[in-house]
């Protein structure tokens, strides 16, 4: 008598050993899942936090940057000695270098943070030519140094493009 489908004995299954999956539970180098990183590996960059440090430095430096890029324009004759107009036009684009640079650094971008150390430049160039005090003129290095605290404090220049 022949037993039906149902009641005969399945085949043993040939077992392949299977290798470890490391995606779960483990962390990669970043703090992200392996399996989390997989998905984001197909065209979409991974999310950078800013810390609350960080944070509070680039508002700061923006707030810097936007009076310097609007101080100029409230230029008086009786105020400043400016004795070439091109020095009032190299004034307005130093702060508008300013402005671009703080907004690369909110987007993570690493030419960011060399229009913003150019700007930093430029305004103290500037500023030698307008203030009667040189010590005045370097006014524009805290800005400069408050944001590299912030960015050497955390180590978040790796993270910047």
């Amino acid at each position: 008598m022949s037993k039906s489908a149902s009641q005969r004995k399945p085949a043993p299954r040939k077992t392949v050993p299977q290798q470890p999956d490391t995606s779960t539970g483990k962390k990669g180098g970043s703090g992200q899942s392996q399996s989390n990183k997989n998905k984001q590996g197909k065209g979409q960059p991974a999310v950078k936090q800013r810390t609350t440090l960080l944070t509070i430095v680039l508002a700061l430096v923006s707030i810097g940057a936007v009076v310097d890029a609007i101080v100029p324009l409230l230029y008086r004759r009786e105020t400043y000695e400016i004795s070439h107009p091109m020095v009032l036009g190299g004034a307005i684009l130093v702060g508008l270098l300013g402005v671009a640079g703080v907004v690369g650094l909110w987007l993570w971008k690493r030419w960011g943070l060399y229009l913003f150390v150019a700007s930093v430049v430029g305004s103290i160039a500037v500023g030698l030519m307008i203030y009667p005090s040189m010590v005045v003129a370097f006014h524009a290095v805290i800005p400069l140094l408050i944001l590299g605290y912030g960015l050497t404090k955390d180590n978040a220049l790796a993270h910047f493009e």
